[in-house]
């Protein structure tokens, strides 16, 4: 955990605003939302720049499938506290050892972020932006290792009102992790969500 000072109090500086009451709070005002999403997830500067090296890294040419199960309360009027925790495809590789050939091995990117949201009515939607920390993981297969790190994400989403209890939710996301394999990540996912 390197980082882990400056991310406790990047937490604190993000979660305190959303805790503090607002003048209409109250507890009967809470709201709650589960989304059900799918999209795509990558990385980007993720290879070696030498191809001399043998190391372990994952491969950021192409975007894969993914799924993310959202949970929010709303605190206060456009104050929001969310859960995010989802999984995509990724695919390792390595320069190879010894002059082989690399054979890349499909495994898993599985993330959970808590974040901290803002929304703002735009006529038939809300749009909103979030930022908060993450825990991220790649399941090592074969000859790689596990791979987990901490991180931050920052994002912006779009809450489409289909009826009172229903919307269409479309969410992107930047996360930097401190991990070895690949720091950057973007995802696009958009779902359903639930209100109650």
């Amino acid at each position: 955990m390197r980082q882990q000072r400056p991310l406790i109090l990047l937490s604190l500086a993000i979660l305190v605003p959303l805790l503090v009451p607002g003048s209409s709070f109250a507890q009967s005002s809470y709201r709650y939302s589960v989304s059900l999403m799918a999209g795509l997830g990558g990385t980007f500067g993720s290879e070696p720049a030498s191809a001399t090296v043998a190391e372990t890294f994952v491969r950021d040419d192409q975007f894969e499938f993914g799924y993310q199960v959202n949970f929010n309360m709303e605190l206060d009027r456009g104050k929001l506290f969310g859960v995010r925790v989802g999984q995509f495809d990724v695919e390792l590789s390595n320069n190879g050892l010894l002059g082989l050939v690399p054979l890349p091995v499909e495994s898993e990117l599985t993330y959970a972020t808590l974040a901290g949201e803002y929304r703002i009515p735009a006529g038939l939607y809300e749009s909103g932006f979030f930022v908060g920390l993450g825990y991220f993981s790649i399941d090592g297969q074969g000859i790689f290792e596990n791979d987990t790190g901490l991180g931050v994400t920052v994002g912006t989403t779009g809450d489409f009102t289909i009826s009172d209890r229903l919307s269409l939710m479309v969410e992107f996301s930047a996360n930097y992790a401190d991990m070895d394999y690949a720091q950057f990540f973007v995802l696009g996912s958009a779902g359903l969500a639930f209100h109650f």
